[in-house]
């Protein structure tokens, strides 16, 4: 079991997490400076898990309706490009790393009555350091249920 033993600091919604230390990942996408401190942090701790709201759809089966998102924010090329990169210095999306059923999101756009219907995009990842894939048992979307007016 990972323990985490110091606190963290919450910037910009993405955290990385180490048995000792955090560091924010990213800042509007100020990618070369935090891409070499991540790589830094991949290298040198054994158990790293990076956590939060990144804001970006890895891949179009974390969409709702991909053609209605192709390369508009959330889900372009270069986001999705800027995601496999980090996963490339060592990283495992823990949720894609077993089976899961389809239409699984953690975002839905209220202004659109997105939850209702279920028009969501997965924007909320964890990753882990690759040597952790043997301690994994698991990765899940905590399930909501919408109650409004009397409805369940």
């Amino acid at each position: 079991m990972l323990s985490l033993t110091k606190n963290y600091n919450y910037v910009n919604r993405t955290y990385a997490f180490t048995s000792l230390f955090t560091i924010s990942i990213f800042y509007c996408f100020d990618y070369f400076n935090s891409a070499c401190r991540l790589e830094k942090l991949v290298n040198e701790k054994e158990n790293l898990i990076l956590l939060g709201d990144f804001n970006i759809a890895p891949s179009d089966e974390d969409v709702h309706d991909p053609l209605l998102w192709q390369d508009k924010i959330l889900c372009s090329s270069e986001e999705r490009r800027h995601f496999e990169e980090i996963k490339a210095l060592g990283l495992l999306d823990t949720f894609r790393h077993f089976k899961q059923d389809k239409n699984l999101f953690s975002w839905w756009d209220y202004r659109a009555g997105g939850f209702p219907r279920n028009r969501g995009l997965r924007i909320d990842l964890i990753l882990a350091s690759l040597t952790m894939k043997g301690n994994l048992k698991t990765s899940i979307l905590c399930p909501f249920k919408l109650s409004s007016k009397g409805r369940e």
